[in-house]
């Protein structure tokens, strides 16, 4: 579940990146790719920050499931 909150989060800053800057009928500037890489790098954080939140999860239902 907190992995696919991470997912969404980034995906919908991307998207709401291009809304705001397509919407206003702007070409593809310098500006705007490095709002969608900047964007791109937050997702992948959050994607990693959510694998390392899933694998914590993992570990400690086996411990719990060890210790009964």
């Amino acid at each position: 579940m907190v992995f696919t909150s991470h997912l969404l989060y980034g995906l919908m800053k991307i998207q709401q990146t291009v809304k705001i800057q397509l919407g206003d009928k702007e070409a593809m500037t310098l500006d705007l790719r490095q709002q969608l890489f900047s964007e791109t790098m937050n997702l992948t954080l959050h994607l990693i920050c959510g694998m390392c939140l899933k694998l914590q999860i993992l570990v400690l239902r086996k411990k719990l499931i060890l210790q009964n």
